[in-house]
């Protein structure tokens, strides 16, 4: 995989990170949550449900991890996925915005 070897010009790539890891964290409460409220009555939708939540789980942990090591990989897939999460209006949007601010690592050429 290729990783950035240039000069950093920022630390967004630990932000992008950390952020990665919120998000995952987030989805998998949300969606524990909506298991506690429904209870009893969501047994036909607890295995998607919980692939699910493991899947975006998973998905954001390994992003984050990606973007720790610099990986380019990472970045465009965080590009991708916060493109994706900004036709959510108005939540996703705001979060697809904060997720494509951090993608930008490297410093502005001369």
């Amino acid at each position: 995989m290729q990783r950035w070897t240039a000069p950093i010009h920022n630390q967004n790539h630990r932000k992008l990170m950390g952020f990665h890891i919120l998000l995952g964290m987030l989805y998998f409460i949300t969606n524990g949550i909506c298991l506690l409220l429904v209870g009893p009555d969501a047994s036909p939708y607890l295995p998607a449900m919980a692939l699910t939540s493991f899947c975006l789980f998973l998905l954001h942990g390994l992003l984050a991890f990606g973007c720790g090591y610099r990986f380019e990989a990472a970045r465009k897939a965080s590009e991708v996925l916060g493109a994706f999460m900004m036709i959510g209006f108005p939540i996703g949007t705001l979060l697809g915005y904060f997720l494509l601010q951090r993608t930008y690592w490297l410093a502005p050429r001369p």
